[in-house]
């Protein structure tokens, strides 16, 4: 078990989107668990600060009351959800703390790790929110159950953790932190062994290439 767990909302979340008003209710739902919401938390006498925030994008016409209540009826999971142009979304990004050092979203910043096979799924606001002004130095998300892995600037250790690829379940990633230098000393994914630690060879991040939107 471990001594500090962080929770996030998320699209499939519907239970926890009812009370998104009141995040005071949410928490109350976890007595084992820090709920962030457009909030953050330190740990280890404030030597480690982390920010989360649910937001997802879609579009426009997937928002009406209607179409949102049919589609949560089948599951399309529209919680949390903003259009990409939703002034509340954009305030929400700017929220995020400049130099916070983990950050955990539920959506990817756009053309990082956001590929599903079809189109990219990611956030343009918290794109340019992360990578030209709070630079965190590990943003964590999933969402895009197939962009699994890892992508790095100078800045900031991108991981999309997200475990079903709709295909197969992809094995937990774990890392150690440096408080002293903060930086990522070790990062691994794959089969755990009966004492939980990861045995499978370290996976080499790619280097993100920036394009210009």
């Amino acid at each position: 078990s471990y001594k500090e767990k962080i929770v996030i909302g998320g699209n499939h979340e519907t239970v926890l989107d009812r009370l998104r008003e009141n995040p005071k209710d949410i928490q109350a739902l976890f007595s084992n668990a820090t709920y962030l919401q457009d909030s953050g938390t330190t740990l280890f006498d404030g030597r480690l600060s982390i920010w989360g925030s649910p937001w997802i994008c879609r579009k426009k016409f997937l928002l009406y009351p209607a179409t949102k209540e049919f589609s949560s009826m089948i599951g399309f999971g529209l919680a949390f959800a903003h259009s990409q142009d939703d002034e509340e979304l954009i305030e929400k990004r700017k929220m995020i703390p400049t130099g916070v050092d983990f950050l955990v979203t539920h959506s990817p910043p756009f053309e990082i790790l956001d590929y599903n096979l079809k189109h990219r799924v990611g956030d343009v606001v918290l794109r340019d929110e992360v990578l030209n002004r709070v630079k965190p130095r590990v943003h964590m998300f999933g969402h895009n159950h197939y962009g699994f892995g890892t992508e790095k600037t100078d800045d900031t250790l991108f991981i999309n953790a997200a475990l079903d690829n709709g295909l197969n379940w992809a094995s937990p990633m774990k890392f150690k932190y440096c408080l002293e230098t903060k930086e990522v000393v070790m990062l691994k994914y794959g089969p755990q062994n009966e004492d939980s630690e990861l045995v499978a060879e370290v996976k080499p991040h790619s280097t993100l290439k920036l394009s210009h939107s």
